[in-house]
């Protein structure tokens, strides 16, 4: 582990899970050099398991090798990304979401409102490799195998399995202090971005969701984002630019209309200093990627699980 600047900026991705089903999965996602991976932080609980690692993952300003054989996790509301080395081939990552509460809803329905509240000790382990904690890593590769078993798997044994997943994670919580989850006061503002990241939105609009007065809200926003309200919108649109780009045959210019900036030019400058390139280089660049890896990328498959941000 080596510790690490914070990043310059945070953005939020949301998931949202169907009501029988407590997890999403990216099975074999290619991580490449190339491709967008903005530092973020979303709602629920992420698993990462890296086959044939070649980079590192970033997670609270700490920076991580990744496992050859375990797997790091995420909780929710913690800064991270990950990122493979520049002069090597794409990792292979599998990545699992997951939603607890849900979990205890689909195992035992009707006693939701008793079911205790996952939270995450400051101390507890990001990265869980497979000599140190067995039981976890054979829960969870039990996981891999059921889902993916012809069919996707038994909904009844996959939860069954993540029950027992958490239940062991659980052990590891004991004489802890909960891990502190500040950018939860400004959750309804992101989750109102994620989906009208492409209108025009006012301070106060998004202070009242939170509950806060604007002068509030403009510095908790900037405290746990670092960036303004415009900031954090801009990388939002690129983002989605960037996963349209890679998705879609559409003019630059009708992208950037979507996504909400009022011209080509104003697309073209914000786009070139965050990236440090055109919109039409970095398009043309990503085309050498193979369709297989295109295929698995996080913005086409989250946006077919419902997820806000592309």
């Amino acid at each position: 582990m080596v510790k690490s600047s914070l990043p310059d900026y945070l953005v939020y991705r949301e998931y949202r899970f169907s009501p029988d089903k407590p997890y999403i999965t990216f099975l074999q996602h290619a991580e490449n050099p190339a491709v967008l991976n903005m530092p973020h932080f979303h709602n629920y609980i992420e698993i990462g398991i890296c086959h044939h690692p070649k980079g590192s993952v970033f997670l609270e300003g700490q920076t991580w090798p990744l496992l050859s054989e375990g797997f790091f996790l995420v909780p929710p509301f913690a800064s991270h990304f990950s990122q493979p080395d520049e002069d090597s081939d794409s990792s292979e990552i599998d990545y699992f979401y997951f939603d607890p509460k849900l979990l205890m809803e689909c195992v035992f329905p009707g006693f939701l409102s008793t079911a205790k509240a996952v939270s995450f000790p400051a101390g507890i382990p990001f990265l869980y490799p497979s000599r140190e904690y067995p039981l976890l890593n054979r829960l969870l590769s039990c996981i891999v195998d059921e889902l993916r078993s012809p069919g996707g798997g038994l909904p009844a044994s996959i939860n069954g399995l993540i029950l027992a997943f958490f239940t062991e994670l659980d052990a590891l919580k004991a004489g802890r202090e909960t891990y502190d989850q500040p950018r939860a006061a400004i959750l309804p503002a992101l989750h109102y971005l994620n989906g009208h990241y492409m209108e025009e939105t006012s301070c106060r609009t998004l202070a009242d969701l939170c509950g806060l007065c604007s002068g509030h809200f403009r510095r908790a926003f900037k405290t746990n984002t670092n960036l303004t309200i415009s900031q954090y919108v801009n990388r939002l649109r690129i983002e989605a630019a960037c996963g349209r780009m890679l998705q879609s045959e559409d003019s630059i210019l009708d992208i950037a209309l979507s996504v909400g900036f009022c011209s080509y030019s104003a697309f073209h400058g914000t786009f070139k200093a965050l990236l440090g390139t055109s919109p039409r280089q970095w398009r043309n660049a990503h085309r050498r990627i193979h369709k297989d890896t295109i295929r698995h990328l996080p913005y086409r498959e989250v946006k077919s699980a419902r997820h806000i941000s592309p």
